[in-house]
């Protein structure tokens, strides 16, 4: 198959893995929904809106796996708001669970047919 002939979206790899534990699963249910983002709007100019608390700078995780890197810079750098983009589901719930535990202070999330954004901050 060509390029030009794959279907738009078109993802290569396993989006899942292993079965989600339950509560991560009712992260995937509950908590996904709350946060995503209204992907039929462009994106605003300033990507610094999407948070709720005032950031200084915004940075992008493309693949965040589990979450713990980006988790760990989230929360060593309150002043920055962070996106992250992940195609596999385990590593979004893992990651819905870390901001959970620790508080963090979320906005937006989205999973696509091919991959998952965050938009998190975290304020003392």
């Amino acid at each position: 198959m060509t390029e030009s002939a794959r279907p738009h979206g078109s993802f290569f790899g396993r989006r899942k893995g292993h079965k989600l534990r339950l509560h991560q699963a009712d992260l995937i249910a509950q908590l996904l929904p709350q946060l995503s983002v209204d992907m039929s709007s462009p994106a605003p100019s300033d990507l610094r809106a999407l948070f709720d608390v005032a950031v200084d700078a915004v940075r992008l995780e493309i693949g965040f796996g589990g979450g713990e890197h980006l988790v760990a810079e989230a929360l060593a750098h309150p002043q920055l708001g962070f996106i992250g983009c992940e195609p596999y589901v385990n590593g979004m719930a893992k990651i819905l669970a870390q901001i959970e535990t620790h508080e963090i202070r979320r906005r937006r999330r989205r999973r696509t047919a091919g991959m998952g954004a965050a938009a998190i901050s975290y304020a003392d």
